[in-house]
């Protein structure tokens, strides 16, 4: 488990530390205060998947794509550029987390000075540290992104949910994988029915005439309801937690929680997850 974090130099902090922390914490704050950026860098301290680096500029804000894959050049100069403070690469940028192992990951970034190759300015490498080892995690340039395959052991598994809405149909497949984990049904039934009372099973299926599959809630009626006609609350956090049972990651970064939503989060998913 992560006990503490540290940013030096990383987009709005000049030095931040975030200690004690626990195995659920929340972050509150204003609006720009550096919420995201703090999950932000936690996502590039450990994400090792070359796909997951190069979708950290949409992993948790919209960009010029909309919030997906879109030209290299508008995500350097608008997020890559910007992990450094204030948008200057000349300063330390670094990372760190400690475990309560007692072992330290890091991850420092800065441009890349190669006098034998001849490196052009402009080239950023990212090195990951864990422990007394040492290796390149990625590295960018405006023109494109390279993700480095983890040679020095297990870091914890990452996830994250942006502020995107969800695609009822990927959630419904992702309901559909997380049901069939130990338990997991039962578990998806329990916690929606803190939402929906009412609530008295939830069905995955593809109607006849229907071209995809969407999740169903019996709520007594004459006819289960599609997820797609229920409230933000019956889509938000069924997706957060299906997400959970299905990824089995170690660390979860979710942003953007409604208000509404946080008493149940705390609440709920602590007692599940962490106890």
């Amino acid at each position: 488990m992560i006990t503490s974090l540290s940013f030096h130099n990383f987009r709005g902090f000049r030095d931040l530390t975030i200690t004690p922390l626990k195995k659920a914490n929340l972050l509150l704050g204003r609006n720009d205060t550096g919420k995201t950026s703090v999950l932000e860098g936690l996502y590039l301290l450990l994400t090792d998947k070359p796909e997951q680096i190069k979708s950290a500029a949409y992993a948790f804000r919209s960009n010029q794509a909309g919030g997906q894959a879109g030209h290299m050049a508008d995500d350097h100069e608008n997020f890559w550029m910007w992990m450094f403070h204030e948008q200057d690469p000349n300063l330390e940028l670094r990372i760190a987390a400690k475990q309560d192992s007692g072992k330290e990951i890091s991850l420092r970034l800065g441009e890349m000075v190669n006098t034998q190759a001849g490196s052009p300015p402009g080239h950023y490498s990212a090195m990951r540290k864990l422990g007394q080892q040492e290796a390149q995690a990625f590295y960018f340039d405006s023109t494109n992104i390279v993700g480095s395959a983890n040679t020095l052991g297990h870091l914890p598994k990452v996830n994250g949910l942006g502020v995107r809405p969800t695609n009822p149909v990927q959630d419904a497949e992702l309901y559909n994988l997380a049901s069939l984990q130990k338990n997991g049904e039962k578990k998806m039934e329990d916690l929606m029915r803190k939402v929906e009372p009412r609530l008295q099973r939830l069905r995955y299926s593809k109607l006849p005439g229907c071209t995809t599959p969407l999740v169903y809630a019996d709520l007594g009626m004459n006819s289960a309801i599609p997820s797609t006609q229920m409230g933000q609350g019956f889509t938000r956090i069924p997706h957060i937690y299906s997400q959970i049972l299905a990824s089995k990651a170690e660390v979860f970064l979710i942003v953007n929680l409604k208000t509404e939503f946080i008493t149940r989060f705390c609440l709920f998913f602590g007692k599940v997850f962490w106890h």
